[in-house]
Order: C-alpha cells, then sequence, then structure tokens
C-alpha cells in the first residue's frame, strides 16, 4: 500500500456548508497525515470558511460556480503528490473506506467505490436509470461496471491528468474517467462501498436531465477512445437489415433488390470503413499520448 504521505484528498464542494465541517474532521481523525485539498466551487453560504476553519486543510475557490469536473481541473493543477483520493463534501463517503481503496494503489491506476447500498435504491426511477447507463457504458467499454458515477475514487495523478482535456466542466468527472481508463487499457478495480444519507441539503443531479448528458457522455467517450465498439455492431446491424430486406423482398414480391436493401447495406459498409479508419486514429492518439 501507498504511505499517506504521497496521498492527496480532494474534496470539490459546493454550498455544502451544512456538512463539509463534520467530513473535514472525520478526514483529519482517519488519515491525519493525508493531505486535503477543498475545491469550493463559488459557494454562497459559507463552505469555504467552514473548510478552513479546520487546521491542515487548504482551500482554493472559484469565483463562480462552474460544476464538479472543473473542480477536478483545478485541484489536478494544485495537486503534487503522485496519488489522489477524492470524495463528496456531502458526508456520504465514508473516510473509513479511504484505506480499502488505496490499499490496491499503486497496482490498479482507478480504484473505485462501487455503492452496494445508498439513498438511489429508494428511488426507483433513479436506480433504473443506473442499471440503464452501467449496461450501455458495460456493453461499450466491454468491462462489467458495478458503479459507473461513483465520485468516491483514488487513483495515480499522472493517469488521470492526461484525460483533463476531455473531462466536462460539470457532471460527469466519475463516468468519463472510468470509461477513459477502462477504455484505454489502464487497470481499474471496484471496490465494494456502502454509502449513508446526506448530512444536509440534496442531490444536485436530476434524473432525466443529466440522465440525457450520461448517455451523451458514454457514447461520446466510446466515439472517442474505442470508435470500433460501436460502429461495427452499427454496421453488422445494418448488414443483417438489409440480407433479411432483400431475402425477403426477392422470395415475396419480385425477383430483384429493392432499393432500401441496397442503401443499408451501403450504409453497412460506410459504417464499417468510418469504424476502422477512426480505430486507427483513435489507436495513433493513445499510442503518441503515451
Amino acid at each position: 500500500m501507498i504511505s499517506l504521505a504521497e496521498l492527496t484528498m480532494v474534496i470539490p464542494a459546493f454550498n455544502e456548508a451544512g456538512a463539509i465541517g463534520h467530513v473535514l474532521e472525520r478526514l483529519r481523525h482517519e488519515l491525519p497525515p493525508a493531505a486535503v485539498l477543498v475545491v469550493d466551487d463559488g459557494s454562497t453560504d459559507g463552505t469555504a470558511h467552514k473548510a478552513s476553519s479546520v487546521a491542515g486543510v487548504r482551500v482554493v475557490s472559484h469565483g463562480r460556480n462552474r460544476g464538479n469536473g472543473a473542480c477536478i481541473k483545478t485541484a489536478l493543477k494544485h495537486v503534487k503528490t503522485p496519488y489522489v483520493c477524492v470524495l463528496d463534501a456531502d458526508g456520504q463517503h465514508d473516510a473509513a473506506y479511504i484505506l480499502q481503496l488505496i490499499e490496491h494503489l499503486p497496482e490498479h491506476d482507478l480504484v473505485v467505490g462501487a455503492r452496494t447500498q445508498n439513498a438511489d435504491q429508494r428511488n426507483v426511477v433513479r436506480a433504473l436509470g443506473n442499471w440503464f447507463l452501467r449496461l450501455l457504458a458495460g456493453s461499450l467499454a466491454k468491462e462489467e461496471i458495478p458503479d459507473l458515477t461513483s465520485g468516491f475514487r483514488a487513483f495515480k495523478r499522472e493517469v488521470i491528468a492526461q484525460f483533463t482535456h476531455i473531462y466536462p466542466e460539470g457532471f460527469s468527472f466519475p463516468t468519463t474517467s472510468t470509461l477513459a481508463c477502462l477504455t484505454n487499457g489502464y487497470a481499474v478495480r471496484f471496490v465494494p462501498v456502502i454509502m449513508p444519507p446526506r448530512i444536509a441539503g440534496e442531490s444536485k443531479i436530476r434524473v432525466f436531465k443529466d440522465g440525457w448528458r450520461f448517455i451523451k457522455l458514454i457514447f461520446r467517450m466510446t466515439t472517442i477512445f474505442a470508435p470500433s465498439r460501436l460502429m461495427y455492431p452499427l454496421s453488422a446491424l445494418c448488414f443483417l437489415a438489409g440480407v433479411i430486406y432483400s431475402v425477403y423482398h426477392v422470395l415475396y414480391i419480385e425477383l430483384k433488390l429493392p432499393g432500401g436493401s441496397v442503401l443499408t447495406l451501403v450504409l453497412a459498409a460506410v459504417f464499417f470503413c468510418f469504424g476502422m479508419v477512426m480505430d486507427q486514429v483513435a489507436s495513433l492518439r493513445i499510442h503518441m499520448r503515451r
């Protein structure tokens, strides 16, 4: 396991004055040698003041609310240690689990605290939405993903920092970093954790509005790093549809290929060729980065 002197705890916070003090006190008690950095995302309720009043805590503030992803980008610019652990400021991430996360470093590049019990289980719509997102992302990344959106994670700073340019300003850094690591061949481990209810306030994620953003993000990450995993299935689907329609038309309507089936077969070829080109570009980009 890594030394705690090599670790920085990063806490993005926006209007969490009711919980941030408790979170920091618990953190200092559990891991006193670790550095702590709070990124105040333009809070208006005194979050920054509460955080700075705790001994040994460094606070960096944004002039306005920019989003969770912007907080991570800011933190990566200020952190100097080789390892980072991110947890939320609302009290749902129990500091007692941090040692379980970092014990898998440095053998793994990213370690995620996968939620096994949390408030989402009492919200049927959100639970179904998270299940669908995990299923979609897992099929595209070709990996089982127990928790796609958990912000509770530890990682190697140099690995996560190389993808800074693709992290969205708002949600969701957890989704983006997880998919980036999985599709680029980095070692990712999921550690089961239990998350208690929030100490104060309510979740800032909205099921339908942010759910659509997550879906677009998953497809975006796939086209950037592993486009063939999206383009080849589309090609196969078009080819299969074209063949079935052609056979049906020849057997039951008239003995010639219909224009619709020809168009579908051409689309299959186009998707396949684009997939090959995009995959080569993605591989070259990854090779040049490394």
